[in-house]
């Protein structure tokens, strides 16, 4: 037995993502309905993707085959999907999700062509949007082989890639069941919606989080990371691309580590409490971890 699973992002919530919430919730309540069968039967099966049928469409996204189905994809949607909600807004967000299952359904049909229903194609796109806006940044995942099991933590970039190619090498000819290329076909609208999202400046990406993936691929127009102490004056340091400089300091809060960050980040985490005023940081200039209202007496 075999699982790798995300359960946390590094990645400060700056709001409630509400419209994650409403999704996750129309999801179980579809579900139960399918269940104890609170629906006609021929509403169901018009919300299964087989055709160009719009009903198929759009309300595969809601439907799940079983228990497992569900729960599987509700753990990535609301590990990914409330990050991605709390940083880009609400509605953003919500015509995210549904035009990455869009995309994943149309390219279900051309490709694949058998029935299908799940969140996974559009959740995917939240996930290659994800993986645009924060690729650095760690995912804390839990794994269970047969009797052993423990957490680690990951760069975004190097997990999201893999499940990537686990995709693209399930879709040469696996016979699982599984949809990839609705997996395939929501991840690449995801990255085309996100750069869309980033370029209209639609996602609240602060100078002090890290890099996102075009600040790596497109350096000469997204501008490049630098070290804070490469920036010569004060108008230099203003006038420097968002989210390129480079943080130094990290929390520990709940026993988990958090950053690195930046002191007017942590600050603003501070007032909004997505940082407790009982946690700890690291203090290079000690080189050791001090309480946070003694770091800032």
């Amino acid at each position: 037995m075999f699982l790798f699973v995300p359960y946390e992002l590094e990645v400060p919530m700056p709001r409630w993502p509400w419209a994650n919430f409403v999704l996750i919730g129309t999801c179980v309540l579809m579900f139960i309905a399918q269940i104890f069968e609170l629906l006609p039967e021929t509403v169901i099966d018009a919300m299964i993707l087989y055709s160009w049928d719009p009903r198929g469409l759009f309300g595969s996204m809601f439907l799940h085959a079983d228990l497992f189905h569900l729960i599987g994809n509700m753990i990535f949607l609301w590990v990914f999907g409330n990050a991605v909600c709390s940083r880009c807004g609400n509605l953003v967000y919500l015509l995210l999700y549904i035009a990455a299952g869009l995309c994943a359904s149309t390219t279900h049909l051309l490709i694949d062509g058998g029935p299908a229903v799940g969140a996974s194609g559009a959740i995917n796109g939240i996930i290659g949007a994800y993986l645009l806006f924060f690729p650095i940044n760690r995912i804390y995942c839990f794994w269970l082989i047969f009797i052993r099991f423990g957490t680690v933590s990951i760069s975004g970039y190097w997990l999201i890639l893999a499940w990537f190619a686990l995709d693209i090498f399930g879709s040469l000819g696996s016979a699982d069941g599984i949809a990839y290329w609705a997996h395939i076909g929501g991840f690449l609208s995801g990255l085309v919606l996100g750069f869309l999202i980033l370029q209209l400046k639609r996602i609240e990406l602060s100078r002090y989080d890290n890099p996102h993936l075009l600040n790596y691929l497109i350096p000469g127009i997204y501008g490049k990371h630098h070290h804070p102490d490469e920036i010569n004056d004060e108008s230099d340091y203003l006038n420097t691309p968002v989210a390129v400089a480079k943080p130094s300091y990290y929390i520990y809060q709940n026993e988990e580590q958090y950053g690195p960050y930046e002191i007017p980040l942590i600050r603003q985490y501070l007032a909004s409490g997505e940082i407790s005023e009982d946690s700890f940081i690291f203090d290079p200039a000690y080189n050791q971890w001090r309480p946070l209202k003694e770091f800032f007496q």
